[in-house]
């Protein structure tokens, strides 16, 4: 029996990527949806394998449920780029587990974006926008990332 591809979904609005995950639990993937950034580091920690994918919002919570601080304004653009951070933060473990990272925006942030090819994002960004049109376009783009 082939092991389902696993995706980690790491995005603020969970309401929002519904429709995109329910097509993706389709095709066959497994997705673990999470909203805080340090639930997306334990489970990145603790995925022993690691995943597939790693989809990275801009823009993440950089407080936990508990409105504890995990993530520091002055290191995030108060709060503009904690997805930067995050990235940054775990950019070791991805690499070493060679987990391609899809980067998106809602709202279409490319300077954001440019960051994170500056800070070495090794398997190349890629901004969607959530749309009817643009839907085919971003599942098409994870598949093809979870190919390589």
């Amino acid at each position: 029996m082939v092991k389902p591809k696993q995706i980690l979904w790491l995005d603020d609005d969970l309401n929002m990527q519904k429709p995109l995950r329910r097509a993706l639990e389709k095709k066959g993937y497994e997705i673990k949806a999470l909203k805080f950034a340090i639930e997306a580091e334990d489970a990145l920690r603790n995925n022993g394998a690691g995943f597939d994918l790693l989809i990275l919002d801009t823009m993440i919570p950089g407080k936990d449920a508990k409105e504890e601080i995990s993530y520091p304004a002055s290191e995030t653009d108060r709060g503009l780029e904690t997805g930067l951070y995050f990235y940054k933060k775990n950019r070791e473990l991805l690499r070493e587990r060679n987990t391609p990272v899809l980067v998106f925006s809602q709202r279409g942030e490319q300077a954001v974006i440019d960051q994170y090819y500056a800070n070495g994002l090794p398997f190349g960004a890629y901004q969607s926008k959530f749309g009817l049109d643009g839907n085919e376009n971003f599942l098409a783009k994870i598949e093809d990332l979870i190919r390589k």
